[in-house]
């Protein structure tokens, strides 16, 4: 029985700090400003060199380790469904 209220401890104290994080995020938007656009980036400037960026060997790795790890997840899903009978 004390497992079961630490468990619930736990889980409460979890699901309040959730909470409190989220009213926290709600207030801090209430003051500030999201600007449109990065007040880093000039348009011009940032279209001329995205254009003139390499295909690195970096990148290409990346987009492929991305793209595996899309299909392990899509094939978790699709496991997971069969289980449950979706």
């Amino acid at each position: 029985m004390d497992s079961h209220n630490h468990l619930y401890r736990q889980t409460a104290g979890l699901l309040i700090g959730y909470a409190l994080q989220f009213i926290a995020g709600m207030v801090l938007n209430l003051f500030i400003k999201i600007p449109i656009t990065h007040p880093g980036v000039n348009s011009k400037n940032h279209e001329n060199t995205h254009e003139q960026q390499p295909y690195t060997k970096k990148r290409q790795h990346l987009e492929r380790y991305t793209s595996r790890m899309v299909s392990c997840h899509h094939e978790a899903i699709r496991i997971f469904s069969a289980r449950l009978g979706w």
